[in-house]
């Protein structure tokens, strides 16, 4: 009985960590309002480019794990700064701002989740799934939410180095002092990332 309390004790302390970097190689802003039986709202892809930090430290031969990403925006700062004047000046051309296909984004923000790295039947490939938050900045007028994801991981077992690729939504929730009383405001970011992995 002793022996197999140790065993068991090692296999669920045997963990791992993993260093993880990463760019989103699509994206999209949605963010809708329904007021008074109006429904407005803005949804395409975010100016610039989308670049993921993350480190993620998995138990149980990596079955499952805990994990923390950073989202950074780069290149669409100064856009999306001045998206509110931009927007204000242009609410009536709506249909000319859906043909530039470029919109303000929710800026950097944080993902906290949990993670399931199952095998699919496929040598070196695993399924992913993603459960957790995204922390927003306060200051960008925005509260986390749920977030979750799909993905796919390829490892060969003897290199420390694979590749993920993973769809993720994020949801948010927009500050509603910046919208009319009894107004529902929702905003969500999906993005398909490609993500190299270092296992150590």
């Amino acid at each position: 009985m002793k022996k197999l309390s140790l065993i068991f004790l090692l296999f669920i302390s045997t963990a791992f960590s993993q260093l993880r970097v990463g760019l989103d190689v699509s994206r999209t802003s949605d963010i809708s309002v329904k007021w008074m039986g109006m429904e407005e709202g803005e949804k395409g892809s975010p100016d610039g480019m989308g670049l993921t930090l993350g480190y993620e430290k998995t138990l149980l031969l990596s079955l499952i794990g805990v994990g923390a990403e950073y989202n950074l925006s780069v290149g669409g700062g100064d856009d999306h700064a001045d998206e509110g004047d931009d927007h204000d000046h242009d609410h009536g051309d709506g249909d000319d701002h859906d043909d530039e296909g470029g919109v303000g984004g929710p800026g950097n923000f944080a993902f906290v989740y949990g993670v399931a790295k199952l095998p699919v039947g496929f040598p070196m490939v695993r399924g992913i799934v993603r459960l957790g938050t995204t922390l927003a900045h306060q200051e960008e007028g925005l509260k986390g939410g749920l977030s979750y994801g799909l993905g796919v991981r390829v490892k060969p077992p003897i290199l420390p180095v694979g590749v993920e690729a993973h769809y993720t939504m994020h949801n948010f929730e927009p500050d509603n002092t910046d919208f009319p009383s009894g107004a529902e405001v929702s905003a969500s970011y999906s993005s398909v990332n490609l993500t190299v992995t270092y296992k150590f």
